[in-house]
């Protein structure tokens, strides 16, 4: 299947299957150790829609060289434009992540391989996930009390529920018009 082309997309949230069953988030480590949060989103709108983006937060404290928020920080914003409430991480499994969000897609190379993968959450408007190491309850709740403190200091985001639209049909062969074409040349 061809990549999903580098742009900005609507999109939300779209649960997927765990070890502990379907959730939006699934926490591990990644292999380099640090915390870390994957979702797949799903592009609501455009000739791309129906098609399934993931995305992986860091929950890491390092500030970039320019820098203004850490890695931590620009995930928790994520999660609550996705419509994480509360400040208790373990309880992000639980939640329905449903709000509208705008999501920038990049190409990535990992071991040889490119992928598509979304590179920033953000507001709506504005321009099968599967983690190295996946945290089981006992880790996700201490991880969860370590980051309580940091997620109550980021508020809660109210948006607009995400409504998915159909996909666009595909072009008719040819170039030739269809029935129902209404897009007009001039």
């Amino acid at each position: 299947m061809e990549l999903v082309p580098v742009s900005i997309y609507r999109a939300m949230a779209v649960p997927f299957e765990t070890d502990n069953g379907p959730s939006y988030v699934q926490f591990g480590t990644s292999k380099n150790g640090g915390e870390q949060v994957g979702m797949q989103f799903e592009i609501i709108s455009g000739p791309e829609a129906g098609r399934r983006v993931p995305w992986y937060g860091s929950f890491s404290e390092k500030l970039g060289e320019r820098a203004k928020k850490t890695p931590a920080q620009r995930t928790i914003e994520s999660l609550r434009l996705c419509g994480f409430k509360g400040n208790d991480l373990a309880n992000l499994p639980s939640q329905e992540l449903n709000q509208e969000v705008s999501i920038t897609v990049e190409h990535n190379e990992w071991e040889g391989k490119v992928t598509a993968r979304v590179q920033w959450v953000n507001e709506p408007g504005s321009g099968g996930v599967r983690m190295a190491n996946p945290l089981g309850q006992t880790e996700l709740r201490r991880f969860a009390a370590s980051m309580k403190a940091k997620v109550a200091s980021i508020g809660e985001v109210a948006g607009k529920p995400a409504v998915r639209e159909a996909p666009a049909p595909a072009p008719a062969p040819n170039g030739s018009r269809q029935p129902g074409d209404d897009d007009l040349a001039f």
